[in-house]
């Protein structure tokens, strides 16, 4: 193994990972001018991934619902598929809102803890009231496309790619193919440099914990605890749900179903990874539920990309979480922003742990919570949550392929397992 590629392996280590949070949390604490001497650093890191975000939600989107309008056999389902992918979508930001309200992740904090917090991190707005449901959805809608794309504006990008991406399936030429052809091209840069920015991620990471944590009371790593518990609590019970509307629709006994799942979850946990479960997903699905393998094929890798149920339950649920921290007073109508806000922020970001600060701005945004707080909670509850948000996108993205799939075929699997039984 030459030299760069041992420096590339360690550096993507867990452990020099881990230490580079470890180094950044204790600069931030008892460093502080060190801290604040490397916070450009952090800033430039944020900056580069910021910048490689959006282009991979982007082309993403736009091919991958091309690419399901172009194929024959899920083009004559596509309304459908449509519903029960929007519908999946809003399903984890509504269990995040509720998770977070009824399970009040915040309230050992005691007032004079969240006072504290309040003026280390900044209090919450007064100057203007968050705005409307209604305010919120005419705001997504862009006026002007690239004055969305030069602002940044990912609600609005994320709504304008999604009927860019249905046009180019519905035009059928050869200019409509090369553009894709394009798209898909700039996707694999885009994701080979956020995947260089993760090589640097030990020495991103602390630089931008290490400024974080001078402004951070340290009360705030006796919430992480409960925050944690029913994170796992609400996304296991969502996951099971999944599972069983699964095998409500391909009948058979539920066996079945947690079979043809239990590799694909088992790995998607451990690993740490809904992608390393692709392949076991497609034979899982095939070989048990009887699903065609080249709808599977399609669905699965694309709703992986583009449903991450996982960060947008995690979205919704931190959102609510910081609120409490904060203070925050919200309504319906900020609830509802919420669910909305987390539903398409969070249906592409890529990344993991504080990589996700970036994209769920908007959302933070939306209702006048500071976000700084926001990198400290998912640096400090990354390692442990992320595992559990990649099994239920995993679960969610085998429960949409068998939505998507002809239920004729899952029908004589299931008569001719009952016959063989």
């Amino acid at each position: 193994m030459s030299t760069t590629k041992k420096i590339i392996s360690l550096m993507g280590h867990p452990v020099t990972i881990m230490l580079g949070i470890g180094i950044g949390f204790i600069l931030g604490i008892y460093f502080k001018d060190a801290a604040e001497a490397i916070e450009p650093i952090g800033k430039m890191y944020l900056a580069f991934l910021n910048m490689c975000i959006l282009p991979i939600i982007i082309t993403a989107v736009i091919s991958g619902l091309a690419n399901i309008i172009r194929t024959p056999e899920l083009a004559k389902r596509f309304p459908t598929i449509m519903v029960s992918f929007a519908v999946l979508l809003f399903i984890p930001s509504t269990i995040g809102v509720v998770a977070a309200v009824v399970g009040q992740p915040a309230k050992n904090l005691s007032e004079a803890d969240m006072g504290a917090l309040g003026s280390m991190m900044g209090e919450v707005s007064s100057s203007s009231e968050p705005g409307g449901v209604a305010d919120f959805i005419v705001g997504i809608v862009p006026w002007n496309l690239f004055e969305a794309l030069g602002k940044g504006q990912t609600m609005s990008i994320v709504f304008a790619c999604i009927f860019i991406g249905i046009g180019a399936g519905f035009v059928k030429s050869k200019a409509a193919e090369d553009l894709l052809a394009v798209i898909d091209a700039l996707s694999d840069i885009f994701n080979m440099m956020f995947k260089w920015a993760l090589y640097f991620l030990p020495i991103g990471i602390c630089s931008v914990i290490a400024y974080q944590m001078t402004g951070v009371s340290l009360t705030i790593f006796g919430l992480m605890v409960d925050y944690i518990l029913i994170i796992y609590l609400s996304t296991g019970l969502l996951t099971l749900l999944y599972m069983v509307i699964m095998w409500r629709m391909v009948g058979g006994p539920f066996r079945r179903s947690a079979k043809a799942m239990k590799d694909p979850l088992f790995l998607a946990f451990t690993v740490d990874s809904s992608f390393i479960a692709i392949k076991s997903c497609l034979d899982g699905l095939e070989e048990e539920l009887n699903v065609d393998r080249e709808i599977a094929a399609l669905i699965v890798p694309f709703t992986m990309v583009a449903n991450r149920q996982g960060k947008i339950f995690l979205f919704a649920f931190t959102s609510i979480f910081m609120a409490q921290l904060y203070g925050a007073d919200l309504g319906i109508a900020q609830y509802a922003v919420v669910v909305l806000g987390s539903s398409l922020a969070g249906m592409a970001a890529p990344g993991g742990g504080p990589m996700l600060v970036p994209s769920m701005a908007v959302v933070l945004s939306a209702i006048n919570v500071p976000i700084a707080l926001a990198f400290v909670i998912f640096t400090i509850c990354g390692p442990f949550v992320d595992r559990m948000l990649s099994t239920l996108t995993v679960q969610a993205s085998c429960l949409l392929a068998t939505l998507s799939a002809n239920g004729s075929s899952n029908q004589k699997h299931v008569e001719a397992y009952d016959e063989k039984a």
